[in-house]
């Protein structure tokens, strides 16, 4: 019970529920006009470097080296562009972990 109606506001109108179905509510919802540009220039980017590193195509390469050298640093050269600085967060396990 609320103060002075059985229901809240929200749920009801003049004291009885409101009811209808979830896509009544789209009438007042505005649409997005238009969705922002992305800025020119990041700050920072960070990326789960397992995350990149699976993502990223290893078929043209057979060493680690080369994977280095044609696939994982041309991708961080590419994010360095459009940002002052690239991070890669890696994972690490202490030796006395729960996960070792």
């Amino acid at each position: 019970m609320h103060e002075n109606q059985p229901y809240p506001q929200s749920l009801s109108e003049f004291g009885k529920l409101r009811f209808g179905k979830t896509s009544d509510l789209l009438t007042s919802v505005k649409p997005a006009s238009t969705k922002p540009d992305p800025p020119p220039l990041y700050d920072c980017k960070i990326f789960d470097g397992a995350g990149a590193v699976h993502a990223l195509p290893s078929t043209t390469v057979s060493t680690f080296d080369s994977y280095a050298e044609n696939v994982f640093i041309p991708f961080s050269l590419n994010h360095l562009q459009s940002s002052k600085r690239v991070d890669f967060v890696w994972d690490m396990y202490k030796a006395n972990s729960i996960k070792d």
